[in-house]
């Protein structure tokens, strides 16, 4: 385990993230360093060392790389997750200079996809950006090649932007949504997805962890079990990059879908994608543009679409989110995600011990979800009037799932929470649960 100290941060930060020249400090201008009471630290990398969880001398630094306005405690990741200075510093620095310069840039968009695949451990030709996880399952759902009939499997606690795109297919081309409600064990969610499938099964699609209650789902299984029967399988994963190590190629999956805004902290409006290499040509671009095709004219040449997932991103885009993204993403890497999983963990079982404690609260997260989501349930309070009371009363962010009819309430613990953060939580349950 290794041993932090503030020194030790100050030395040791010292390469440079993408974008920002080596050895610098985040220069916000005085005014708004000011206001946010950000120190002027180096990124430094301590991802080949073990941080403890409970550090707080590491993390508290690592806190104060976000310029949150310190009497709002934000326990709501899961929905945005707020950009460390030196991200926004990237993204302002990026915007002003092409303002300044009306230099196009290009190669940042490259270098996101490589960073994206080392994040994912797969291919960058198999990285396709989007703006957001609703745009990326589109494009997935849109172009993969289904017919009517065809049948896609889905649970009852997706997000819309896993709901809506096939739900859009079903109406165009009259595909089938098969959906069942997720059980407690990861055993009960296969057994269900499993009495689902039939031989008109074409796609399983389902959360890498639920939205709803953060659940995790037995990716691996899943697509273990969705090949089994010749099926695809697609994971939803808005929420684990950045709160964890992900490895496509140890899921399986043939399709993997995330967002930069929330557990990676990065701009918002960034987003992207796997697919399989030897799926490309199963999923047609649907929307297109200049950049996606080798060839293809008006007098008469033929479509030939690029042989990568470059082809499923086109036309004029916002270069600095790219640079700004390649810095949130080295951000993390550089305290290691083994690192930012065992903090999310640790605050994460602080809240759940803490919740068990209240004979009016039911937590709805399984035991073994180990993320850094939890939902829970006060049946003698309206979950609106809840929210609204630590909004009102403590400065606390949240969010309450109305999904479902779950009428539940979701927390979200990240690195820039504290053991501090869930006691006022606790603090505020404690006004009005009995």
């Amino acid at each position: 385990m290794y041993s932090f100290n503030r020194r030790n941060f100050l030395t040791m930060f010292s390469t440079s993230v993408a974008g920002v020249a080596a050895g610098s400090f985040l220069s916000l201008p005085a005014e708004a360093r000011e206001n946010a009471n950000v120190p002027a630290l180096p990124l430094g990398d301590y991802h080949a060392k073990t941080i403890a969880p409970d550090d707080e001398t590491f993390w508290t630094v690592v806190r104060e790389q976000f310029p949150i306005i310190r009497t709002e405690t934000d326990l709501n990741t899961g929905t945005m997750g707020p950009s460390p200075a030196i991200v926004t510093e990237t993204l302002q620095q990026r915007i002003a200079y092409v303002d300044s310069t009306a230099d196009y840039g290009g190669a940042e968009r490259d270098l996101l996809r490589e960073n994206c695949a080392k994040l994912l451990n797969c291919s960058a030709d198999e990285i396709g950006l989007a703006h957001n996880v609703s745009e990326c399952i589109s494009i997935i759902a849109a172009g993969l090649k289904m017919k009517e009939g065809d049948e896609v499997i889905l649970s009852t606690h997706e997000h819309v932007g896993n709901s809506m795109p096939w739900i859009a297919r079903r109406q165009r081309d009259g595909i089938v949504i098969r959906t069942f409600v997720p059980g407690k064990s990861q055993q009960e969610i296969l057994r269900s997805v499993e009495s689902l499938i039939t031989p008109r099964t074409r796609i399983i699609a389902l959360p890498h962890i639920s939205c709803t209650i953060g659940q995790v789902f037995p990716v691996k299984e899943l697509a273990e079990l969705a090949h089994a029967h010749n099926v695809l399988f697609m994971a939803d994963g808005a929420h684990p990059p950045g709160m964890m190590p992900v490895d496509v190629k140890q899921i399986g999956c043939d399709f993997y879908t995330t967002c930069g805004h929330k557990w990676l902290c990065g701009p918002k409006g960034t987003g992207f994608f796997f697919i399989k290499k030897e799926l490309l040509d199963q999923v047609d671009p649907v929307w297109t543009g200049g950049e996606s095709a080798t060839s293809g004219d008006l007098f008469g040449e033929p479509l030939v679409w690029l042989p990568s997932a470059r082809r499923y991103s086109f036309a004029t885009q916002n270069n600095a989110l790219y640079f700004a993204m390649n810095t949130a993403i080295d951000f993390f890497q550089r305290i290691g995600l083994e690192n930012v999983q065992a903090r999310t963990r640790y605050l994460s079982d602080l809240l759940r011990a803490e919740l068990r404690k209240f004979s009016s609260i039911d937590v709805l997260t399984p035991d073994d979800s180990h993320s850094g989501l939890i939902g829970f349930y006060t049946p003698g309070v309206d979950f609106h009037v809840l929210a609204q009371h630590l909004s009102e009363n403590e400065n606390i962010r949240i969010r309450i799932v109305p999904e479902v009819r779950l009428n539940s309430i979701r927390i979200s613990t990240h690195v820039f929470n504290s053991p501090e953060d869930v006691t006022l939580l606790v603090k505020g349950l404690k006004e009005i649960c009995n």
